[in-house]
Protein backbone atom coordinates (compact mmCIF):
# COMPACT_ATOMS: atom_id res chain seq x y z
CA UNK A 1 0.00 0.00 0.00
CA UNK A 2 2.94 2.32 0.49
CA UNK A 3 3.63 2.72 -3.22
CA UNK A 4 0.04 2.65 -4.47
CA UNK A 5 -1.92 5.85 -5.19
CA UNK A 6 -4.48 7.15 -2.65
CA UNK A 7 -7.40 6.59 -5.02
CA UNK A 8 -8.20 4.40 -7.99
CA UNK A 9 -10.55 4.80 -10.91
CA UNK A 10 -12.12 2.47 -13.42
CA UNK A 11 -14.92 2.92 -15.90
CA UNK A 12 -15.61 -0.64 -16.98
CA UNK A 13 -15.31 -4.20 -15.73
CA UNK A 14 -11.99 -4.79 -17.50
CA UNK A 15 -10.40 -1.78 -15.77
CA UNK A 16 -11.94 -2.79 -12.43
CA UNK A 17 -10.43 -6.27 -12.71
CA UNK A 18 -7.08 -4.75 -13.72
CA UNK A 19 -7.07 -2.44 -10.66
CA UNK A 20 -7.84 -5.51 -8.51
CA UNK A 21 -4.87 -7.31 -10.06
CA UNK A 22 -2.56 -4.35 -9.45
CA UNK A 23 -3.62 -3.81 -5.85
CA UNK A 24 -3.41 -7.44 -4.81
CA UNK A 25 -0.34 -8.14 -6.95
CA UNK A 26 -2.08 -10.81 -8.99
CA UNK A 27 0.03 -12.16 -11.81
CA UNK A 28 -1.40 -12.10 -15.33
CA UNK A 29 -0.10 -15.63 -15.84
CA UNK A 30 -1.64 -17.09 -12.68
CA UNK A 31 -4.50 -19.56 -12.99
CA UNK A 32 -7.44 -20.38 -10.79
CA UNK A 33 -7.77 -23.74 -9.13
CA UNK A 34 -10.54 -24.64 -11.60
CA UNK A 35 -8.77 -23.37 -14.72
CA UNK A 36 -7.25 -26.73 -15.59
CA UNK A 37 -10.63 -28.42 -15.37
CA UNK A 38 -12.23 -25.68 -17.46
CA UNK A 39 -9.47 -25.64 -20.06
CA UNK A 40 -9.39 -29.42 -20.29
CA UNK A 41 -13.15 -29.59 -20.86
CA UNK A 42 -12.97 -27.17 -23.78
CA UNK A 43 -11.46 -27.92 -27.14
CA UNK A 44 -9.39 -25.29 -28.94
CA UNK A 45 -12.36 -23.90 -30.87
CA UNK A 46 -14.45 -23.49 -27.71
CA UNK A 47 -11.59 -21.75 -25.93
CA UNK A 48 -11.16 -19.28 -28.78
CA UNK A 49 -14.86 -18.43 -28.56
CA UNK A 50 -14.75 -17.60 -24.84
CA UNK A 51 -15.13 -13.91 -24.10
CA UNK A 52 -12.31 -11.90 -22.55
CA UNK A 53 -13.91 -11.83 -19.10
CA UNK A 54 -14.22 -15.62 -18.97
CA UNK A 55 -10.60 -15.99 -20.04
CA UNK A 56 -9.61 -13.49 -17.36
CA UNK A 57 -11.50 -15.45 -14.72
CA UNK A 58 -9.67 -18.62 -15.70
CA UNK A 59 -6.35 -16.80 -15.38
CA UNK A 60 -6.97 -15.29 -11.98
CA UNK A 61 -4.84 -16.10 -8.95
CA UNK A 62 -7.52 -16.41 -6.30
CA UNK A 63 -4.95 -17.26 -3.62
CA UNK A 64 -3.27 -13.85 -3.98
CA UNK A 65 -6.65 -12.12 -3.91
CA UNK A 66 -7.63 -14.05 -0.77
CA UNK A 67 -4.28 -13.23 0.84
CA UNK A 68 -4.73 -9.51 0.14
CA UNK A 69 -8.31 -9.41 1.32
CA UNK A 70 -7.35 -11.33 4.46
CA UNK A 71 -4.60 -8.81 5.20
CA UNK A 72 -7.09 -5.96 4.83
CA UNK A 73 -9.67 -7.77 6.93
CA UNK A 74 -7.24 -8.38 9.78
CA UNK A 75 -6.04 -4.77 9.62
CA UNK A 76 -9.62 -3.47 9.79
CA UNK A 77 -11.09 -6.03 12.19
CA UNK A 78 -9.71 -4.56 15.41
CA UNK A 79 -11.29 -2.67 18.28
CA UNK A 80 -9.63 0.55 17.15
CA UNK A 81 -11.11 0.13 13.66
CA UNK A 82 -14.70 -0.72 14.60
CA UNK A 83 -15.94 1.66 11.90
CA UNK A 84 -14.99 -1.01 9.37
CA UNK A 85 -16.95 -3.62 11.31
CA UNK A 86 -19.98 -1.37 10.99
CA UNK A 87 -19.45 -1.11 7.23
CA UNK A 88 -18.96 -4.86 6.90
CA UNK A 89 -22.18 -5.53 8.80
CA UNK A 90 -24.14 -3.07 6.68
CA UNK A 91 -22.75 -4.57 3.48
CA UNK A 92 -23.32 -8.15 4.65
CA UNK A 93 -26.93 -7.22 5.29
CA UNK A 94 -27.35 -6.81 1.54
CA UNK A 95 -26.79 -10.57 1.35
CA UNK A 96 -29.04 -11.26 4.37
CA UNK A 97 -25.96 -12.08 6.43
CA UNK A 98 -24.09 -10.82 9.46
CA UNK A 99 -20.78 -12.42 8.40
CA UNK A 100 -18.15 -9.66 8.33
CA UNK A 101 -16.14 -11.39 5.59
CA UNK A 102 -19.19 -11.51 3.35
CA UNK A 103 -19.59 -7.81 4.03
CA UNK A 104 -16.02 -7.19 2.97
CA UNK A 105 -16.60 -9.15 -0.25
CA UNK A 106 -19.71 -7.10 -0.98
CA UNK A 107 -17.77 -3.86 -0.43
CA UNK A 108 -15.19 -5.11 -2.94
CA UNK A 109 -17.83 -5.19 -5.67
CA UNK A 110 -17.58 -3.02 -8.75
CA UNK A 111 -19.72 -0.17 -7.42
CA UNK A 112 -17.88 0.37 -4.15
CA UNK A 113 -14.37 -1.10 -4.40
CA UNK A 114 -12.78 2.27 -5.29
CA UNK A 115 -14.30 3.81 -2.15
CA UNK A 116 -13.18 0.94 0.07
CA UNK A 117 -9.71 1.07 -1.43
CA UNK A 118 -9.41 4.79 -0.56
CA UNK A 119 -10.41 4.01 3.03
CA UNK A 120 -7.87 1.20 3.28
CA UNK A 121 -5.19 3.44 1.77
CA UNK A 122 -6.09 6.07 4.37
CA UNK A 123 -5.84 3.50 7.16
CA UNK A 124 -2.36 2.45 6.05
CA UNK A 125 -1.34 6.12 5.90
CA UNK A 126 -2.80 7.02 9.31
CA UNK A 127 -5.62 9.18 8.00
CA UNK A 128 -8.80 9.72 9.99
CA UNK A 129 -11.16 7.37 8.15
CA UNK A 130 -14.29 9.04 9.51
CA UNK A 131 -13.29 12.26 7.77
CA UNK A 132 -12.79 10.69 4.35
CA UNK A 133 -15.53 11.47 1.83
CA UNK A 134 -15.15 7.91 0.52
CA UNK A 135 -16.03 6.53 3.95
CA UNK A 136 -19.06 8.80 4.20
CA UNK A 137 -20.19 7.68 0.74
CA UNK A 138 -19.77 4.00 1.65
CA UNK A 139 -21.73 4.47 4.85
CA UNK A 140 -24.59 6.10 2.92
CA UNK A 141 -24.43 3.50 0.14
CA UNK A 142 -24.98 0.62 2.54
CA UNK A 143 -27.33 2.34 5.00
Amino acid sequence: MQILPPTIQYSNNKEYRQRFREIFDISESARTCYADISFNSLDEEDLEDENEETKDELNYDTSMMEKGMEEWFLKTNTESESIFKDLYLLAAGRMFSTDLRIGQAVICSYDTFHLYYACIWGLYHNKCILELSEYQTLKKWFS
